[in-house]
C-alpha cells in the first residue's frame, strides 16, 4: 500500500505541481485525468484477487500508454518523479501483457497445479526482491520449469 501511495503521489505532484510552459490547458486537464487513471490502475493492480483479473488491466494499460505519449512533451511529465512513475506503470503493463498473451498457456497449467509457491508469488513485489523474487529457494523457477518447460521459464524470467 505504501508503494501505491508513493507512485500516486509522485505522479500527482509532477502533474499538478510543475510549471506548465510547454502544455496547453487541454494538456493539463488530460494530465490530471491521466493521474487519476494511474491511481485507479495502481489500486486495482495492488488488489488483484487472482491472476485471471490481469485481463481487466489490459484496457487501463492502453489508456495509460496513450496518456504517457500524449503529455510527454509537458514540463510536468518531464519532472523526474512523474517520468519515473509512468516508467513503473509501463513496466507493470508489459508484465501484464506478457501474462495475458505469451504466458497464458503456462499460466493455465500453473493454475491447475495449484501450488502454494506460485499462488503466493507476486510479480509486482517491492520488498526483498533481490533475495527471493522468484519465491523461497527459487520455487517458481522449479515449478514453471517442471510444469511448462525451460522455454516458458526463460520467458518469465526475462520479462520479470
Amino acid at each position: 500500500m505504501k508503494f501505491l501511495l508513493l507512485i500516486t503521489g509522485i505522479i500527482l505532484t509532477g502533474v499538478l505541481g510543475a510549471p506548465t510552459d510547454k502544455c496547453t490547458v487541454a494538456d493539463n486537464i488530460l494530465g490530471i485525468s491521466c493521474a487519476e487513471k494511474a491511481l485507479s490502475f495502481l489500486q486495482t493492480a495492488k488488489n488483484l484477487k487472482n491472476k485471471k483479473e490481469l485481463y481487466d488491466l489490459k484496457k487501463p494499460c492502453e489508456d495509460l500508454d496513450y496518456c504517457s505519449r500524449a503529455v510527454s512533451h509537458c514540463t510536468a511529465y518531464l519532472e523526474a518523479n512523474t517520468e519515473q512513475g509512468f516508467k513503473i506503470i509501463k513496466t507493470m503493463c508489459s508484465s501484464i501483457e506478457f501474462g495475458v498473451n505469451e504466458f497464458a498457456d503456462c499460466e493455465e497449467k500453473m493454475d491447475v497445479l495449484d501450488s502454494e509457491c506460485y499462488k503466493s508469488w507476486d510479480a509486482f513485489q517491492t520488498d526483498g526482491t533481490c533475495d527471493n523474487f522468484f519465491g523461497e529457494d527459487q520455487c517458481v523457477k522449479k515449478e514453471v520449469t517442471e510444469t511448462c518447460g525451460v522455454t516458458d521459464w526463460e520467458k518469465l524470467r526475462d520479462v520479470s
